[in-house]
């Protein structure tokens, strides 16, 4: 048997199996987190607003009637087509421009009262909310003959040039989250141009700037002070009405239905609109202590990110420790001399060296004992007396024109020295 073995052997010009996959245009993205605000303002009845063709300067941001500026009376205050701020579209807010300030009024007096409806826009992305009252000053700015003879304290010295006043005890302040008959946020559906604005058709008392018993109040008439400044986590309330109204998604959102923006954890849900109601009064009961007193104040509102955070807190803003520097003359018409130095010597010496200055107002410092003396003037007061007021302990008056206070941590010190300029009475006694 012949057995015949053969061979095939595979050239070069062979081929194998293959097979590419290819993935293109691969892109990490970050997400965006936006948040807008807007205001409308109202004054003693009447709403900040640009005027219509029929009402008094067309056009111009006034104050102006809610329907018709003809119901309004030729003595009440402020009357239509008046200037007026703080009401503007939604905005990112620029520090320092009176174009977006809540607040702005002068010439107040007892019995008025105003609101603010606040609406928040979060873009895009649920976010953890904080507001914050902030660099609050409550300034007595002068002292009038009616308010010398009410307050017999330091707050109010002949010549006014003490810092403390008392509008911020007298001014209160109610604040609401402005839902309407329907629980929830309907309003500002991107998909229904029904529904845009407040007042909108799914719900019409929604952001209506109107208390109507149907919102959660949760100012009561509050007084804005250092007890009272925040942070303020918006969760709170929000988790509350959500509770209030046995809403059943814990996320928020229902696409604009029953409780959309109301989350169980308080979230904002993306770009759903919150309404705020803030509304003010100074009571009639209100007296001259509060004449020409000035009180500023700081709002601030933050949005954070709530995916990956869920465990986030509202920061406390920093606790400031202050000192004001002030001096009066007595009697009143004696203009106190601009040579003179306020010094304050301890933990910081900050205020030394203030010349010709009346007062040195909320100077911020350390917490710490601080030895007061006055430089300079002329001619010399008959007698120099220190004392203070706040709520340190002041260990004043030497007896030699200085003193010394101790400032605690968080507190707001006011320490006056008296420039006595009248005559010294004649010795007693034989």
């Amino acid at each position: 048997m012949l057995v015949f073995v053969g061979a095939v052997v595979a050239g070069s010009t062979g081929a194998f199996f293959s097979d590419t996959e290819t993935s293109t245009g691969n892109t990490f993205t970050a997400g965006a987190l936006d948040l807008k605000v807007d205001s409308q303002s109202h004054f003693n009845g009447l709403v900040c607003r640009i005027g219509a063709q029929n009402e008094v300067n067309p056009g111009v941001l006034g104050w102006h009637h809610p329907t018709d500026d003809s119901l309004v009376g030729p003595e009440h205050f402020p009357q239509p087509g008046d200037p007026c701020t703080g009401t503007w579209a939604e905005s990112d807010l620029i520090a320092d421009s009176l174009a977006f300030r809540f607040f702005n009024f002068d010439d107040l007096k007892p019995g008025d009262e105003g609101e603010n409806t606040i609406s928040l826009h979060v873009l895009d992305n649920d976010a953890w909310g904080c507001f914050t009252v902030d660099n609050v000053v409550d300034s007595d700015v002068t002292c009038t003959e009616p308010e010398s003879e009410d307050v017999d304290d330091l707050s109010c010295t002949p010549n006014g040039n003490v810092a403390v006043g008392e509008l911020g005890a007298a001014l209160t302040f109610d604040a609401w989250l402005d839902e309407g008959t329907t629980p929830g946020f309907q309003c500002n559906n991107p998909d229904v141009p029904a529904t845009a604005g407040a007042s909108c058709d799914a719900d019409p008392e929604e952001g209506d700037n109107i208390l109507n018993g149907v919102e959660q109040l949760f100012w009561d008439d509050e007084t804005v002070d250092e007890a009272s400044e925040g942070p303020f986590a918006m969760s709170n309330v929000l988790s509350t009405a959500y509770a209030l109204h046995q809403c059943t998604d814990a996320t928020g959102h229902t696409e604009y239905g029953l409780c959309h923006g109301l989350a169980l954890d308080g979230r904002m849900v993306g770009s759903a609109t919150y309404y705020w109601g803030l509304a003010w009064s100074i009571p009639g009961t209100a007296g001259n202590e509060i004449q020409t007193d000035s009180l500023t104040l700081d709002m601030i509102f933050e949005a954070v990110q709530h995916r990956n955070n869920p465990d986030f807190q509202c920061t406390p803003p920093e606790v400031r420790t202050t000192l004001t520097l002030a001096k009066t003359v007595i009697p009143a018409e004696q203009e106190p001399d601009s040579s003179y130095t306020l010094i304050a010597d301890g933990a910081v010496t900050d205020l030394s060296g203030i010349e010709g200055s009346p007062a040195v107002f909320f100077a911020p410092v350390e917490p710490g004992v601080y030895a007061l003396s006055e430089s300079g003037g002329d001619p010399d007061p008959t007698s120099v007396t220190w004392s203070c007021t706040g709520n340190a302990t002041p260990e004043v008056d030497n007896g030699n024109g200085t003193a010394s206070v101790t400032v605690g941590p968080g507190e707001n010190v006011v320490c006056v020295v008296e420039n006595n300029y009248e005559a010294a009475p004649p010795p007693v006694g034989p």
